[in-house]
């Protein structure tokens, strides 16, 4: 607060039948109210921010991650679903291809312990079988 008569500034410490005991370099003194005034104006109430547009570009249906080794595939999976979530899109394929089956095997992992994974599943042979896996987001 501050005290209109000096200008100086100081801190309120009770609020009585008496005034308001301010407190001012040390000192505490009673005041009626009308001879205070706040130090500084009352905050001006925040305007909303507002959401950030969000624009994809560019986001393929088909993530191509065939040949690739494993941690660099899931990285690759990791950004291909986040893109494919951002933009709206609920249904995907992971082309890993058939070769040992450990791409796909920790393809299938990853997506099994995913929150935003509804179901996966191989693709029907005419779409590639068990070298594509389709997803389906939440």
């Amino acid at each position: 607060m501050r005290i209109k008569a000096t200008r100086s500034l100081g801190v309120v410490r009770a609020v009585g039948e008496r005034g308001v005991e301010v407190e001012v370099r040390g000192k505490r003194v009673w005041l009626p109210a009308e001879e205070l005034e706040p130090a500084s104006p009352p905050p001006r109430p925040r305007e909303p921010v507002p959401e950030p547009e969000v624009r994809v570009k560019g986001v393929d249906l088909e993530l191509y991650v065939h040949g690739m080794k494993v941690p660099e595939a899931l990285r690759r999976l990791d950004a291909w679903l986040d893109r494919l979530l951002v933009a709206g899109f609920r249904t995907g394929h992971i082309i890993h291809g058939k070769g040992t089956g450990a791409l796909r095997e920790a393809i299938h992992r990853y997506l099994a312990q995913s929150p935003y994974v509804k179901r996966f599943y191989l693709a029907p042979p005419e779409e590639g079988g068990e070298g594509v896996t389709i997803v389906e987001l939440e």
